[in-house]
């Protein structure tokens, strides 16, 4: 299976190794929201505006997840071909009690693929609506813990 220069890696592993066919990316540009409050001083008109750090967002991919190509496998094979690529994709996700490391593969236009990467949690998103016995589709959902993207290159944090 090839990989789109687009994707999410869970602990360097893509969603795609994982037998995944990524329906919508658009969850990688969710942004943090900003935690606390601006100052408010007596007397003064508003709010002080004051430093206020990004809080954790969860954001989902959905995905579809395919057995084989029905003229490859018989009936039965295409749904052990199912679970196998599920178990691996629930293996990779469990991380260390379900922390891992999300990086976000984005293209450029001059420079190929950059890396974003962000502490992260696996959240749900394994219980499939089936579109028949052997293909189904589901909503990953994950947590970036950190608030923002950190591009290592550049030494910045991105939002989003």
């Amino acid at each position: 299976m090839s990989t789109y220069p687009d994707t999410l890696l869970v602990d360097g592993v893509t969603l795609e190794a994982c037998g995944f066919l990524v329906t919508d990316l658009s969850g990688l540009f969710a942004p943090g929201t900003r935690r606390g409050d601006d100052d408010v001083i007596p007397g003064r008109r508003g709010a002080v505006g004051a430093e206020l750090p990004y809080d954790a967002y969860q954001f989902s991919i959905p995905v579809a997840l395919l057995s084989a190509e029905p003229a490859l496998l018989p009936r039965a094979h295409r749904r052990a071909v199912w679970v196998d690529k599920l178990r691996t994709a629930c293996a990779v996700f469990a991380g260390n009690n379900g922390l891992v490391t999300l990086t976000r593969r984005l293209s450029t236009e001059t420079a190929g693929p950059v890396d974003h990467t962000c502490a992260g949690r696996f959240i749900t998103g394994t219980t499939f609506e089936m579109l028949n016995a052997f293909n189904g589709t589901t909503e990953l959902q994950f947590i970036n813990l950190d608030g923002a993207w950190f591009d290592a290159v550049n030494d910045e944090w991105l939002v989003p």
